[in-house]
């Protein structure tokens, strides 16, 4: 087959190593042609097959009409590549790519689209959300098939936007178990505070510090947890919009000493190893590959029973998503009720989601027994996503939509 895998770019994201781990499996086997909007920020995952670039950089901020004349501007250089280089199948990832791929349509080549993201947060509705709300309901129902990350993303896609639900396909995403564990051994170089700081136990979240991931929560839930056991630490990997508020947040709740904003990480595993628990606190999600990453390292996993993803991964056995009103200790880890979102300030009590987050904290870090048998059923777990498995998954479903 004529295959080509279509994204902005392979700088660090889960949409972008899935199309990373997808494009080197399928060139093994396949002609490929990597599209990427723009490669001139580099690369932090490999390709397969070979490079196209569209020339076509991301805009700098939260520009709109930019990113809408990248989607025009993209549309007729995908249709010609499609024809020139006879693609049978096109996959796209992510809207900004998926959009395009969509009005670029042309026969023979099948369209197909993958998303990562459950998009049912009616709370949060900007101008771009709304617009690119309005693009997906008049598009994804015109590609060929649409690959879903969870089974919620999949159910929204046809709820909310009325894609039929005969051309949705879920599709986990693949994770590299024996790569993680690997990176998870690499020793610790640089400085890092918290391995510096007084001994005790360690709570520790990986992830952008980006509104979906709802940090300000785990923040203030760490405030009550530290009541209980003082010197116990929160470690957040990652960087983002809201460093600033955050840092802010901690001070005001007199956490500083005890909070440590570690940054971006190339390996974030070799820090995973170090923590007593990993706690997820998003307010929505995908799939969620960081809770398969800390189940490889065995780290036993509390996360927020968002709609999409969390569920699926940590209750398979009790895999429809229902609000919570208490903890719930599921198969491979616990999910906890569902966050409001609210930014509050540091004078405004705890919620009751996040007090109970903070007691299912508490209860993880004192009950050495049930952390002992999570963290021997994560690793487990996580080898149900193995990408030997989930990727010949992609190759399948290609095979039978060019049929």
């Amino acid at each position: 087959m004529n295959i080509g895998i279509l994204t902005l770019s392979l700088k660090r994201g889960g949409a972008e190593r899935v199309a990373s781990l997808v494009s080197r499996y399928l060139a093994q086997r396949h002609k490929v042609y990597t599209i990427l909007f723009d490669t001139t920020a580099g690369f932090d995952y490999p390709y397969g097959g070979e490079l196209i670039d569209l020339n076509l950089p991301e805009p700098s901020g939260r520009n709109p009409l930019a990113r809408l004349n990248n989607t025009i501007r993209a549309i007729p250089q995908l249709r010609r590549l499609k024809r020139h280089i006879k693609l049978e199948v096109m996959l796209s990832f992510l809207e900004p790519a998926n959009i395009p791929n969509v009005l670029s349509k042309t026969t023979p080549c099948k369209t197909v689209v993958e998303i990562q993201e459950d998009k049912s947060y009616p709370q949060f509705r900007d101008v771009q959300r709304r617009g690119t709300d309005f693009l997906i309901r008049r598009l994804y129902p015109r590609a060929d098939l649409l690959i879903a990350a969870s089974a919620g993303a999949g159910q929204t896609m046809s709820e909310k936007y009325a894609v039929p639900p005969g051309k949705i396909q879920v599709i986990h995403n693949p994770v590299e178990v024996d790569e993680i564990r690997r990176l998870g051994d690499e020793p610790i170089v640089d400085a890092c505070d918290f391995l510096n700081s007084p001994q005790g136990p360690v709570v520790m979240t990986v992830g952008r510090l980006t509104l979906p991931k709802g940090h300000w929560h785990l923040i203030r839930a760490f405030g009550l947890v530290r009541k209980a056991i003082p010197n116990a630490r929160l470690v957040i990997l990652g960087d983002g919009e809201l460093a600033n508020p955050l840092t802010a947040l901690t001070k005001d709740l007199g956490l500083d000493d005890c909070v440590f904003f570690a940054g971006f990480k190339p390996n974030p595993f070799q820090y995973l190893k170090h923590a007593d628990v990993f706690v997820l606190s998003s307010l929505w999600e995908g799939f969620g590959n960081v809770i398969l990453e800390s189940l490889a390292v065995g780290v036993p996993v509390i996360s927020t029973d968002v709609r999409s993803g969390p569920r699926e991964i940590l209750a398979p056995d009790n895999p429809d998503y229902h609000r919570l009103s208490e903890p719930e200790y599921a198969k491979y880890g616990v999910l906890v009720p569902k966050l409001d979102g609210t930014f509050h300030s540091a004078q405004v009590p705890p919620t009751p989601a996040e007090s109970i987050l903070a007691r299912t904290i508490v209860q993880m870090l004192i009950d050495s027994q049930r952390a002992k048998t999570y963290r021997e059923s994560g690793p487990v777990r996580a080898n149900d996503f193995r990408t030997d498995r989930l990727l010949a998954c992609y190759e399948q479903m290609l095979k039978t939509i060019c049929r």
